[in-house]
């Protein structure tokens, strides 16, 4: 069951000054980490980021913070960061939608393809046609 670990930084820097650190030290060290899916670094705030990180499994996610922490994270963020929130759980369900307006959800480990609307008529007529002899 794949994992997410989200860390919320605040900075005593902007994140601008931190973001091409991360660009160019951090994010090779996380690619070559197993378990390693997607990361995102999402600014909240002059000097405050949230970094979403997903992994194949809570275990992979703890091997991977064993090796990130005392090594890149350590180096080139912890001497700008002012506080840092790190929260680690299992993902319980997880919505991806395509061009297609389709969307994979996983619930448990189990996979499957769910077809989304796209506007309220069309949604309206699915409802319609899931109720017989209504209109």
């Amino acid at each position: 069951m794949s994992a997410i670990v989200v860390n919320r930084i605040k900075l005593r820097v902007p994140v601008e000054e931190v973001v091409s650190a991360v660009d160019r030290e951090v994010l090779p060290v996380l690619r070559a980490l197993p378990g390693f899916e997607r990361a995102s670094l999402v600014q909240v705030g002059a000097n405050e980021m949230v970094v979403v990180i997903s992994w194949s499994s809570v275990e992979t996610a703890g091997a991977g913070a064993a090796i990130l922490g005392p090594g890149v994270f350590n180096t080139f963020i912890a001497p700008h960061a002012e506080s840092q929130d790190r929260v680690v759980g299992p993902v319980l369900l997880d919505v991806r939608a395509d061009q297609a307006r389709t969307a994979v959800c996983r619930l448990g480990g189990i996979s499957a393809p769910v077809s989304l609307p796209t506007n309220r008529i069309e949604r309206r007529a699915r409802h319609r046609a899931r109720r017989p002899g209504r209109s």
